[in-house]
């Protein structure tokens, strides 16, 4: 199991080579800041370092992020991000759905 850091305020899990399906290479970028880190670019900077590992080193496809419709902090980091969002499926009331392409890998 990868190294992971979590207390009360914070939570980081980076992913490693078991956590990818072969079958199509991405990646899920999941993040929990305590309310205290709230607005200090930790999560921006950490999301940036992940994204470089996993386009870079891992040579993934793509990354995708959940995040509540309503919390417009995580969607205006997904879009610093450089993602796309979108609805996620019906399914996941109330969800949107982010996605970054390795720009190495487009079509």
């Amino acid at each position: 199991m990868p190294h992971q850091l979590e207390t009360e305020r914070l939570i980081l899990r980076p992913f490693t080579p078991d956590d990818i399906p072969a079958a199509y290479p991405l990646v899920e970028l999941y993040y929990k800041l305590g309310r205290a880190y709230w607005g200090q670019g930790y999560a921006f900077e950490a999301a940036v370092a992940l994204r470089y590992f996993a386009f870079e080193d891992m040579r993934l496809h793509r990354i995708v992020t959940i995040a509540d419709a309503a919390n417009g902090r995580s969607l205006a980091l997904m879009r610093r991000l450089g993602m796309t969002l979108e609805p996620a499926p019906p399914s996941w009331a109330g969800e949107m759905m982010g996605t970054v392409v390795n720009p190495k890998m487009r079509d």
